[in-house]
């Protein structure tokens, strides 16, 4: 991920897109796209993890200011994490 590419607010947190799918395991699939402030990328992945690993139980809780239902990155108790990009490399792979 290149370093220009992070576009920094003012409190040094980076904008970052969040992508995942949610499914009912049958019939329903959707992908989810959410937009986030955090340290990085990198930090973002790492801590997200951590987190979902600790509250996979809970149904819904919030982090980094957006609300998250860990048992959405658990399939047969394997943890699969979102993509995560920053606003100008979810842009780009648009094009």
């Amino acid at each position: 991920m290149a370093e220009q590419s992070q576009k920094l607010v003012a409190d040094g947190r980076v904008r970052l897109v969040v992508d995942y799918g949610v499914t009912d395991g049958c019939t329903y699939h959707c992908r989810v796209t959410v937009p986030v402030l955090y340290k990085s990328a990198e930090d973002f992945v790492v801590d997200f993890e951590a987190w979902c690993q600790a509250n996979r139980t809970a149904h819904e809780l919030k982090f980094a200011g957006v609300s998250f239902n860990p048992d959405n990155f658990f399939e047969e108790g394997v943890y699969y994490g979102p993509d995560v990009m920053t606003v100008d490399e979810w842009f780009a792979s648009a094009e």
